[in-house]
């Protein structure tokens, strides 16, 4: 439908969405049943589209969702109100009827045993449920897909989409239920009026709601990454958690923000496939791409059959085969909306360090192969769409950890990779793009078995962080920044983040202006901290505080809630 044309800018168009605007539209002919769409209580979804002189077509962002308001409040069934968390019987819509509980092309929803059958983009079915105290934070839609129809589920608390669970289809449209699942900010205690929005075309067999990701149900939290956004400096951060104090099945990732240069953050979403199931969510990574997106990563795993029962005690018992890594592309500059994105599996492999543009236009990816030869992987893009191998890391047995490799492309082309072994730091060269390395050894940079941090600064420097001095191994203490300025041969300055015992895991970005942000966990089963530290290049020369910016043991997370402590200067 036109709505639209100018000339001269500003370039704002008003776009009209009333009954009297759309029902003279082919939207809402009649059809096959010789009737006219009824406008009271059907979703509307449209998109928008530009184009300039030059002939090229924009389209909008996000599908526009209208969904209008049920002419009144349903009323609450004999057999009583659900409660949540757990599983939503879809069958037991409101009291009310049609426009009222619900909305069906039909006269009413076909309802067969506990499942709503072919659903259709459009129709809604509303249910008064009551929130334990615990809340409600994650959904997982167990569904039949028809045909070969994508579908999603829109679930709305309140007048609010809280979340959009993505369904896909069977490869060859035929088979049986399905489950997707998604993780969102949660709905509090208390009764709250759910509204399911179908979108495509799918069978409803049930709806599950798990327990919020709330911190204070938080017994392990840590492996943080952090970055920051290039046009606004807003900061992003990642970490796992969980509500037992392993490693383990129930571990999720959050992903918060701030846009107050850290002084306060807000956890906006969780990546967490099947709630309390077998599925583990863990190591994530977020970074800026050349495009100026947040790219947000971790890895899923979940165990052969036959081991799924031990699973749910030990997700590290798993087959690290299995590994499937996951990718979000997000809006960098603002907070993501419900059902805005979704996961999409981009390779096999665990990658908790990040990625490097390199400057021929790709961008390699440290992705791990544990327990394989070669373990230190890469994958490469130019775009972010479409994935390839880039070679590997040959890593002796006697060395092989957990690689957590990094790499800066040098100079000369050349790429310098520095990995995670046994006793402490491997290195490993490149001159031919990362497509063959040398075999990684080790060198006179010690470190303790744990992650570090490698990066290149906008001044041509090289960030490191390590525990302790360049050629110590000081266990995991003693946080503390270098630079070189010889493309890693030689580290000078020595700035302490944290001395503490525990601190580690460090991981970081640099604004446009400077400022260098490393992120690091402490304690993550007892103080279940998550710090960062902001600081120059000078301040990391010097070893100490000569700009005036220095701030040290700053809160990202603190679920034991402990107060925010005074800066450390």
């Amino acid at each position: 439908a036109f709505v639209a044309a100018k000339t001269n800018a500003p370039w704002t168009f008003a776009v009209p969405f009333s009954k009297t605007a759309y029902e003279g539209s082919a939207f809402m002919r009649p059809g096959r049943q010789k009737k006219a769409p009824a406008w009271e209580g059907l979703m509307h979804s449209y998109s928008l589209y530009a184009q300039d002189g030059k002939g090229r077509v924009g389209e909008s962002a996000e599908r526009v969702r209208i969904i209008p308001r049920p002419v009144r409040k349903s009323g609450l069934r004999a057999d009583g109100v659900q409660r949540l968390p757990g599983k939503l019987d879809v069958s037991r819509f409101d009291e009310g009827g049609a426009n009222v509980a619900y909305w069906s092309i039909r006269n009413k929803p076909n309802v067969r045993g506990k499942s709503l059958q072919m659903l259709h983009t459009g129709e809604w079915l509303r249910y008064t449920v009551d929130v334990g105290p615990e809340g409600a934070g994650s959904v997982a839609v167990d569904y039949t897909p028809c045909f070969s129809v994508e579908s999603a589920v829109m679930v709305v608390a309140d007048g609010k989409t809280v979340a959009t669970v993505r369904c896909l289809p069977h490869p060859s449209g035929k088979g049986g239920p399905k489950k997707s699942s998604a993780a969102f900010c949660g709905i509090p205690p208390g009764r709250h009026e759910l509204t399911l929005v179908p979108i495509g075309y799918l069978t409803l067999n049930a709806v599950e709601f798990g327990v919020s990701h709330r911190p204070e149900m938080r017994r392990m939290t840590g492996i943080p990454s952090l970055a920051v956004s290039r046009k606004s400096g807003r900061l992003w951060a990642t970490w796992y958690a969980g509500e037992t104090k392993g490693e383990d099945s129930n571990n999720y990732c959050v992903l918060a923000t701030s846009a107050d240069g850290g002084r306060t953050w807000k956890e906006v979403l969780y990546a967490d496939p099947d709630g309390s199931g077998p599925r583990r969510a863990f190591d994530p990574e977020v970074w800026i791409s050349p495009d100026g997106k947040l790219r947000w990563f971790w890895t899923e795993r979940i165990a052969p059959l036959e081991l799924e029962t031990k699973v749910r005690n030990s997700g590290c018992l798993a087959d690290p085969r299995n590994d499937e890594l996951m990718m979000m592309t997000l809006d960098a500059e603002a907070e993501p909306k419900p059902g805005a994105a979704f996961a999409t599996k981009i390779g096999r492999g665990v990658m908790m360090c990040k990625p490097t543009a390199l400057r021929d236009g790709r961008w390699l990816l440290p992705v791990a192969h544990w327990q394989e030869d070669p373990s230190g992987c890469f994958l490469s893009t130019r775009d972010g769409q479409t994935f390839e191998s880039a070679g590997g890391i040959r890593v002796p047995k006697a060395l092989r950890q957990y690689e957590e490799h990094q790499c800066v492309e040098r100079k000369d082309g050349s790429l310098l990779c520095y990995l995670r072994g046994k006793s402490g730091l491997l290195r490993s060269e490149s001159t031919d793009g990362g497509h063959t390395w040398s075999v990684a050894s080790s060198f006179d940079v010690k470190h303790t078995a744990s992650r570090f941090f490698l990066r290149r600064l906008a001044s041509g420097r090289i960030l490191l962080v390590k525990h302790g001095p360049i050629g110590e191994d000081v266990g995991r203490r003693q946080l503390t920044a270098f630079l070189s300025e010889d493309e890693g041969r030689t580290w000078k300055g020595g700035l302490e983040l944290d001395a503490r015992s525990g601190a580690s895991y460090p991981d970081g970005d640099q604004a446009v202006d400077g400022t260098i942000f490393v992120i690091y966990d402490f304690g993550r089963t007892k103080e279940q901290m998550v710090h960062f530290a902001v600081f120059t290049e000078a301040d990391v020369l010097a070893g100490k505080d000569v700009s005036g910016r220095v701030r040290l043991r700053q809160v990202v997370s603190a679920p034991m809630e402990k107060k925010q402590p005074k800066e450390v200067k």
